[in-house]
């Protein structure tokens, strides 16, 4: 299996610096919603808020057709962190995500999760709008 790092779609992103502020899984879709971490030469980049240390836009990292899903806690079992006024609460960051021929494998505060998975993509969105089941 290869690490998220060594993936073209992840160049000039840090997942392990991107919070996660939701996820959801239906029998279509499986998605991780985040706060993405964007360094220089990524092409959505622009220059951090006086109070970042780099440039985070929302993005999601979506599975469709995912099936086999273990592990994944419902989001309403796990405690968001604490936040300051006007934040968005998170749950931490991915600690690890490897892919391999349709097999994933996400470790972070929604689980130690494997599933298999038709394709997936990684994008960054100017607003996150719910999948409709």
């Amino acid at each position: 299996m290869k690490q998220w790092n060594e993936l073209d779609v992840f160049n000039n992103v840090d997942l392990q610096d991107s919070f996660v502020i939701g996820w959801k899984r239906s029998d279509e879709t499986f998605f991780i919603d985040m706060e993405a971490s964007l360094w220089p030469g990524h092409p959505d980049y622009e220059a951090p808020e006086k109070n970042e240390h780099t440039c985070y836009k929302k993005a999601r990292l979506l599975f469709r057709s995912p099936y086999k899903i273990r592990g994944l806690l419902p989001i309403d079992q796990v405690n968001a962190n604490e936040v300051m006024e006007n934040e968005i609460p998170d749950y931490d960051t991915i600690d690890s995500f490897e892919i391999g021929n349709g097999q994933f494998h996400l470790v972070g505060s929604f689980g130690d999760v494997t599933l298999s998975a038709k394709d997936w993509t990684f994008k960054v969105v100017r607003r996150l709008v719910p999948e409709s089941n």
